[in-house]
């Protein structure tokens, strides 16, 4: 009886030596994204309805620099996406109008925001769960706030480099953004990601 015991006090102990190995999905996010400080990479973007129907396909140059600077600049040159670290800017030439929201405030709106939010945070606003296949590591986050625009953001990597993100929204609209050509930790300046209005634009708090 002692002997028994003594194994059953045995695999006790050694229960959550092993467990320690075992890292959670949110760990091994945070582990890809920590591998770059920052990345360019051009993209293509597609727009696909309830009905999986293409509704629209743009493409673009995106770059990245933490903390919190991210821009996707269109190949139309009627739109950008830029955020400084303090403000996310949607420039939209063709409206003459910037619509500006707070950085801190704007991940439940702005989904890339993931990206160059600190990703010791993440677990804090998604559930994340995570696949493997032969196609590289994906990662699924589930926003916790009842209050989301969308339903979902998926975060895809193939060998420390980042694939694409996946975004569905509340309506069921899918947007699908593939990257290629993907260069992990380039010199960027933040000057990049330095916004001047152009004159005449309408400025929008949203």
């Amino acid at each position: 009886m002692k002997y028994i015991l003594k194994i059953v006090l045995c695999l006790i102990c050694l229960l959550p030596a092993s467990l320690a190995f075992a890292q959670t999905a949110a760990e091994e996010l945070q582990q890809q994204l920590d591998g770059f400080n920052s990345l360019t990479a051009d993209f293509e973007q597609r727009v696909i309805n309830q009905d999986l129907k293409l509704v629209d396909m743009l493409t673009g140059k995106f770059f990245l620099k933490r903390p919190g600077q991210f821009k996707w600049q269109y190949a139309d040159e009627q739109q950008d996406i830029v955020s400084d670290g303090e403000k996310i800017h949607f420039i939209m030439r063709d409206l003459e109008q910037v619509i500006q929201r707070d950085f801190a405030t704007a991940l439940e709106t702005v989904p890339s925001l993931v990206l160059v939010t600190d990703p010791s945070k993440l677990s804090t606003l998604f559930a994340i769960e995570k696949s493997t296949t032969s196609q590289g590591e994906t990662f699924n986050l589930l926003p916790k706030s009842l209050d989301s625009n969308y339903e979902s953001v998926t975060v895809s990597f193939l060998n420390g480099k980042l694939l694409g993100l996946r975004l569905v929204d509340v309506l069921g609209q899918t947007t699908e953004i593939i990257l290629s050509g993907v260069t992990n930790n380039p010199s960027i300046s933040s000057d990049e990601f330095e916004v001047v209005v152009p004159k005449g634009f309408d400025v929008i708090q949203g």
